[in-house]
């Protein structure tokens, strides 16, 4: 998490009481959404038969409740030459196998100017190489684009890969329906670039919860236990399996009925026919159950679906491949108090919990029946079950996703005007990096907002991790986290004090004075992991208290009493880096008044770790290496950053220069040929011998000290060169770097941890 970064640059929001929980968020600052006026969608739609058709109206609808101002229609994509009969909502027509129908769809947005344009992403349904004759509207389009991601692969082959990094690259915000789904696509092609990703739930429809009593005297099953699959028909679904499993169901209660509701997939029906289906009725037959086995052949609307949701005792999806990332049956049927029983693939996985059903093996009958008669024959738990399904889906509702929807949306539009300036200023630093700049906003070019900072926090500090937008708690927190924090929070003003209260108990926390040392790692109870933490947690503990015992205010006696306390840990510890974080955080530590404060104290230290880096320096640099150590590794900057620190404070002319010696060498060395920002990648480091740093693995936290060191040497009056450095290395962070891609998120202030 780097927050501190944007120390100089956040805007006012108050402090609010905090909670341990994570805290849900809006996708834009404020989340508004009342200034869309036209929002498009570009997918398959009613009445072709569909799983995206279907979501693809769905989402029209909720948009339209959820933005009754705004004009929300659709362009439906038809396969071939094939007609259909659209409905209104459908402004515009495609030929899936057409370029010049996805050129012709580019120019009419371009006519309309819609605020957004929202694609139903699946590479089966745009004509093309995995779909490539969609980029023929995609990059000839002007609206920004959020992109709905149906599939995500973890295997992709290598068209996939090219189709899906081009998507990427053309879209301002992602949608995953799951938090899989989001992992596994930073980690696929996070290396290529990840627009900001939102993970909005698969909408399911808001039904009462009710007793399946009614509903099976309205479809003729009155007294039988229900069983439930739907969705179009295909060997993919295992449903052989299912009927595999039902003689020792009916061993169990000789009522159970297996009803299987859809109509087998059109592709499939031009292909073979019903071959499947009569397949399935052939096993049924030959098992003897074929009274306990009901088809229901037909594409089902949505009030015929709810009736036989209703009906339904338990629904069962037992599908052969686990990369579903996604299942809108099993969306509806969770979401509307079904208990589960299913394989686990993906979306199963992270959906359904012990709570709302059972998880068993794929293609195991056996499993299968063994996890449904334990419902059969457990009322109690059936019904705890429900009740855990129904409250967990209230948040799925196709309103609430409407809502989601719409600020996704309007952040794409916010973002996209954002990552438009910062691509100017990023072209603009790369092409004249040494001219000189004026004005108050020169390194900093916006305005960031703090919602993820504030999400992050709780009583007990913040996170040490998020996964997308949302706090992960299960790595709860750190030291060094906190301690960046409270030097953040102390810069913001009052409203953030509580904040920065809740930081400083943090560290006072983690001393551990039996240990000499500052403990790092405390889990998401509050308990601590070690007795001790890593040596460079000690050192930015001591810089955030430097900084906090230097800063007006109600905390500063407390940061002083506990700097003044842990400072003896320091001198044991041999490596240059725990030193150099406590010498910037005792410069700001003299900015307290002299009377109330330990300044002889700080003085020695800096005088201490003054000649320790002085040293290292003089021992190890030469005419082609003009550094502290022989291999440049992380937080480099930080070593002459503090040199510089400690030379300002003790008035030592030769520390500074050898400080800023040190530190034009390695912005040098840190500049690429493009003339952008080139943080030393850790997959490799550098050596000396070596003549250029490792490009991959780049850290965020290498541009952050180095925009810092360098302001340090501009506030100290060594020139503008200074100032026009922090920019190119801040500007790291908003394209100005090897991939040309933005790490900032602009409806949130969150900041990706790096490339």
């Amino acid at each position: 998490m780097i927050f501190d970064l944007m120390t100089t640059a956040l805007t006012d929001l108050k402090r609010k009481d905090l909670v341990k929980a994570p805290v849900a968020v809006d996708f834009t600052p404020g989340g508004g959404y009342g200034h869309l006026r036209q929002i498009a969608l570009l997918g398959t739609f009613p009445p072709r038969q569909c799983g995206i058709a279907t979501y693809t109206a769905d989402v029209l609808s909720s948009l339209q409740g959820a933005c009754p101002q705004a004009d929300v229609f659709a362009m439906a994509v038809s396969k071939g030459d094939t007609t259909l009969d659209y409905p209104a909502e459908v402004a515009m027509e495609l030929r899936d196998n057409s370029p010049a129908s996805y050129l012709e769809a580019a120019n009419y947005l371009n006519g309309l100017k819609p605020d957004v344009l929202c694609v139903q992403h699946e590479y089966g349904i745009f004509g093309g190489a995995a779909g490539s004759h969609l980029f023929e509207l995609l990059e000839n389009r002007d609206a920004p684009v959020v992109t709905v991601m149906h599939t995500v692969l973890a295997e992709p082959g290598p068209d996939v890969i090219a189709a899906t990094d081009r998507l990427l690259r053309a879209s301002d915000r992602v949608i995953v329906m799951t938090r899989f789904a989001a992992d596994l696509l930073r980690r696929v092609h996070g290396q290529n670039g990840t627009p900001p990703i939102d993970i909005i739930p698969h909408g399911i429809p808001d039904v009462p919860f009710r007793s399946t009593a009614s509903f099976k005297a309205e479809l003729g099953l009155e007294d039988r236990f229900v069983l439930l699959t739907f969705g179009l028909l295909g060997p993919g679904k295992g449903i052989e399996y299912a009927i595999d499993a039902m003689p020792r169901v009916v061993q169990s209660d000789p009522t159970a009925v297996y009803v299987i509701l859809g109509a087998t997939h059109p592709c499939l029906v031009e292909s073979e026919g019903e071959k499947y289906r009569e397949s399935l009725l052939e096993r049924a037959r030959a098992l003897g159950v074929e009274n306990n086995v009901m088809f229901v052949n037909r594409y089902v609307d949505m009030p015929e679906l709810t009736r036989h949701l209703g009906a339904a005792d338990v629904y069962v999806t037992p599908y052969l491949n686990e990369a579903q990332i996604t299942s809108g049956t099993l969306a509806y049927a969770s979401g509307s108090g079904k208990p589960v029983v299913s394989t686990p693939y993906w979306h199963a996985r992270e959906l359904i919990t012990p709570d709302r059903g059972r998880l068993v093996p794929f293609r195991d009958s056996a499993g299968m029946a063994a996890a449904i008669c334990e419902l059969i024959e457990n009322p109690a738990l059936r019904e705890s079950m429900r009740e855990a399904a129904y409250k967990a889906g209230r948040q799925s509702t196709w309103a609430e996703v409407g809502k989601k929807f719409a600020r996704s949306c309007a952040a794409a539009g916010e973002g996209a005007k954002v990552r438009a300036t910062l691509r100017r200023e990023s072209l603009r630093a790369a092409s004249a990096p040494g001219a000189a700049t004026t004005g108050a906003n020169v390194i900093f070019p916006f305005t960031p907002s703090r919602q993820h900072l504030w999400t992050m926090l709780t009583p007990l500090g913040i996170w040490q991790h998020a996964s997308g937008r949302q706090p992960d708690t299960r790595h709860g927190f750190c030291t060094d986290d906190n301690a960046r924090t409270l030097i953040l929070t102390l810069s913001l003003g009052a409203e953030w004090r509580g904040a920065a209260a809740d930081c400083l108990r943090f560290l006072e926390e983690a001393w551990n004075p039996a240990r000499n040392s500052f403990r790092n790692f405390r889990d998401a109870s509050g308990k601590w992991l070690e007795e001790a933490g890593s040596p460079d947690s000690t050192g930015r503990a001591l810089w955030a208290l430097g900084v906090a015992a230097g800063a007006a205010g109600p905390l500063r006696e407390r940061a002083r009493r506990l700097l003044r306390e842990s400072l003896a840990a320091l001198a044991p510890l041999p490596d240059l880096r725990p030193g150099a974080f406590a010498a910037i955080g005792l410069e700001a530590a003299m900015n307290a008044p002299a009377g109330e404060g330990d300044h002889d104290l700080w003085r020695s230290t800096l005088r201490t770790v003054s000649a320790k880096l002085t040293a290292a320096f003089h021992r190890t640099a030469g005419p082609d290496w003009e550094w502290f150590e022989d291999k440049l590794t992380y937080d480099n900057a930080k070593l002459p950053h503090a040199l510089l620190a400690a030379g300002r404070v003790l008035g030592d002319r030769s520390a500074v220069d050898c400080a800023l010696r040190a530190l034009g060498w390695l912005m040098r060395v840190q500049r690429a040929q493009g003339g952008h920002f080139r943080a030393v990648g850790c997959n490799g480091w550098m050596s000396r011998g070596e003549t250029e740093p490792a490009k991959y693995d780049q850290q965020a936290l290498e541009a952050w000290a180095s925009v810092s060191a360098c302001l340090a040497a501009w506030r100290a009056g060594r020139g503008t060169e200074w100032r026009n450095r922090a920019r190119r290395a801040y500007l790291w962070f908003l394209g100005g770097n090897d991939a040309g891609l933005s790490l900032y998120d602009p409806s949130n202030g969150g900041v990706y941890d790096g490339l």
